[in-house]
Parts: C-alpha cells; sequence; structure tokens
C-alpha cells in the first residue's frame, strides 16, 4: 500500500491532473506485484528472500518504466505544442499600441449652445452622404429603447487605407456620448441596454481595421470598405452630431444635424 501511495504521488508530481491514467498505472503496478508473489506469507518470503528480492526489485523497475513513458508522453506533448505554437502563422490584428497614440490626441469637436444653429460638413464625394475621406458615412434606420435611440450607420473606408482607425462621437449642443454597440465597439464600457431582446455593452468608441474591413464594395468603388455598425445616443440629445476620425496619417471630422 505504501509503494502504490509512493507511485500515485510521482504521477501527480510530473503530470496534470489525470486520474484515468494515474488509475491504469496502478492497477497496472499492483497487477505485477499480486502476479509475483508480493502477497505471500511471511514464512514464505523468509524461505526464499533472495527471488523475493529479484521480486521487488523487478517491480520496481515496472515502476520506474511507468513513471518514464509518463514523463516521455508529457514532455513530449508540451514540446509539440510549444513547436506548433512558435510556428503557427500569427493572427492579423490591430495593433493596440496605435490604437492608443490615436486615443490620446484630444478631441477638437465644436462646443454650441443649444441656440447655436448646427455645423454641417457636407462630403465632398460623389457617392458618400458624409465625410471628405479616406472614412466616410451614411445614416440609416433607427430604432428606439427606454435609454434612446440607434442608428445602423454605414462606415466606409478608402480602399488603400491601411491601420487602425479611432471614431469618436458627440451631441455637440449637450456633450453627450455617441455609444457604439457590436464587434467593433471599443474603449471603456459606459452603460448597457437591451435592444431586441438581447443585452448589449455601449462603448464609447468605434475602432476600425480599415486594411481589413467585413466587406468591399463593387464597381464603381471597387475595394471600398464597408462596415455596417450601430450606434446610439440617449434620449433628449439635441440631433447635432460630430465625429471626429483620427488614423496615423490623417484627421478628419463629421458635423450635421441628424434628419
Amino acid at each position: 500500500m505504501t509503494l502504490r501511495a509512493e507511485i500515485g504521488k510521482a504521477i501527480d508530481g510530473i503530470a496534470p491532473p489525470a486520474p484515468e491514467l494515474r488509475g491504469r498505472a496502478l492497477e497496472f503496478v499492483h497487477a505485477e506485484l499480486k502476479q509475483k508473489g508480493s502477497g505471500s506469507t511471511i514464512s514464505g518470503r523468509r524461505r526464499r528472500p533472495f527471488y523475493s528480492g529479484l521480486r521487488h526489485t523487478g517491480a520496481i523497475a515496472a515502476v520506474l518504466i511507468v513513471v518514464l513513458l509518463v514523463v516521455a508522453f508529457f514532455i513530449g506533448g508540451r514540446i509539440l505544442q510549444d513547436w506548433r505554437q512558435f510556428n503557427a502563422p500569427k493572427p492579423v490584428g490591430i495593433d493596440q499600441a496605435v490604437v492608443d497614440q490615436l486615443r490620446a490626441r484630444a478631441i477638437v469637436l465644436p462646443v454650441l449652445k443649444p441656440s447655436d444653429p448646427c455645423p454641417s460638413t457636407p462630403s465632398l464625394h460623389s457617392f458618400f452622404q458624409l465625410g471628405d475621406g479616406p472614412v466616410y458615412a451614411e445614416g440609416g434606420p433607427a430604432y428606439f429603447t427606454t435609454w434612446g435611440a440607434y442608428y445602423d450607420v454605414s462606415w466606409y473606408t478608402d480602399k488603400g487605407l491601411t491601420g487602425p482607425v479611432l471614431i469618436r462621437g458627440r451631441d455637440l449642443r449637450s456633450d453627450r456620448l455617441i455609444i457604439f454597440v457590436g464587434q467593433n465597439a471599443a474603449g471603456p464600457i459606459v452603460g448597457s441596454d437591451v435592444i431586441k431582446s438581447a443585452r448589449v455593452d455601449q462603448r464609447s468608441e468605434l475602432v476600425l481595421d480599415a486594411g481589413h474591413p467585413p466587406h468591399r464594395l463593387g464597381s464603381p468603388l471597387d475595394g471600398v470598405g464597408y462596415w455596417p455598425i450601430r450606434q446610439g445616443v440617449s434620449s433628449g440629445w439635441s440631433h447635432c452630431f460630430g465625429f471626429q476620425i483620427d488614423g496615423p496619417t490623417f484627421h478628419e471630422t463629421i458635423t450635421g444635424p441628424a434628419s
């Protein structure tokens, strides 16, 4: 029983928890000991001390073989796993350090009084409603909750644009945050809501990986990235919006009244 306990401790010390493997090793050793007479009487062991010693040595050798096999199995498996991870292709993703640099830029959107007219920056692009490039936007349908209003907006990026794009928005008269929900929402969580029976986190920023848009447009805008985004603002906003759009090589603002 002491030998079985020591075997169990040895296996547990070199491998992660594996009750099935531990049990099989102990069953093997127990059967080996039983077969070779470890359960014989004291008098029998006295009559044949030399053979008993050989049997005990053989049992220990069997234990060592089992332990070595376990060690080889787990060490070999870990080496193979580390090798695969080292040689696996690195996933393409957004460089968070660059996003942090963009986030450090001050927001320079206009601050309006309630009576001020809402400034509008119409797009100079013939195909898009808002934006001068390399980022554009078009409004979409609205969805309302007790918290406020959500708009399904289409964002576009020029086909040659790469790197992260950081978008932050405000109500220019009340300074309310324009929040974003969904996969591309970023920044701190500033609230939550239920949209069509699904609870969502509201975040203060939108980050687009311009080099890898989920969709690209066809002719005549071949290669332009297309991003369907849901964004919202709380009830009581002034319907005068402003967005600051920052990329590693550009800065852009979009302002205007909500239709």
